[in-house]
């Protein structure tokens, strides 16, 4: 049994849902229903549009960041390799996970920031 907590700078919340990977994984009566699925990854993909209209980005979205409240809603965390971009600036650290992280993060190549959150995506998705 795991306790998965959510943290902002004043507080520590549990959640109760555990993450998104250990969903998917740990147990036959988890089963991810097409319509949950959908419902899931749209909250995810606006909470990520949100962070990147406000220049946020968070360089680190995989499954085992997406948490899940009571009612299997998402909440992302783990913040820690987010970064603010500009537009027309690159950003240029490797970081993130292997299995989520996008081609250019990889070979090192600068990047604005968005396009590796979007990869990201891409992977949970799939």
């Amino acid at each position: 049994f795991f306790f998965f907590f959510f943290e902002t700078n004043s507080s520590i919340y549990p959640t109760p849902g555990g993450d998104l990977f250990n969903f998917v994984t740990e147990s036959k009566k988890n089963k991810l229903r097409e319509a949950d699925a959908k419902r899931m990854f749209a909250q995810i993909v606006s909470g990520v549009s949100y962070c990147h209209r406000h220049y946020i980005v968070h360089r680190d979205i995989k499954a085992e960041n997406i948490f899940l409240d009571e009612m299997n809603n998402v909440k992302i965390g783990d913040w820690g390799f987010s970064s603010e971009f500009h537009p027309g600036s690159k950003l240029e650290t490797y970081c993130g996970s292997l299995d989520y992280a996008a081609p250019e993060v990889l070979s090192g190549i600068s990047y604005t920031g968005p396009e590796v959150d979007i990869w990201s995506l891409g992977t949970i998705i799939y």
